[in-house]
């Protein structure tokens, strides 16, 4: 029985941190809107694409018709604080990457790093 659920939870976390459950959206401005309102309130972490060197990491918190609320986080999981931004000046969005994966993992473990 140990070793069927031993298989069964390596297989979870395998699964968890597969690179092929990336989701990358390229659209710019206001073709983002509606792939941004599924996010809205959602506990995914996203890259928002600025342009190619500009990024945010953070949870979407709230959307209007022409800006975006973002709860930014750090790259070892520490919050950022609350920024917002225009749509128009998006010109992608990532989900679901190794690296949107390990910052969550990281955030939603910062009590245990930073006793």
């Amino acid at each position: 029985m140990t070793d069927t659920k031993n298989a069964w939870n390596l297989y979870l976390v395998k699964s968890m941190f597969d690179p092929n459950n990336r989701v990358t959206i390229w659209k710019e401005g206001q073709f983002l809107f509606s792939d941004l309102k599924t996010l809205q309130g959602s506990d995914k972490i996203c890259t928002f694409f600025l342009n190619e060197d500009d990024y945010i990491i953070g949870f979407l918190i709230d959307i209007t018709d022409d800006q975006v609320l973002i709860r930014g986080i750090g790259d070892e999981g520490d919050d950022d604080g609350i920024s917002c931004y225009y749509i128009d000046n998006f010109i992608g969005l990532r989900y679901d990457s190794l690296v949107e994966k390990k910052i969550k993992l990281l955030y939603d473990n910062q009590a245990e790093f930073y006793e």
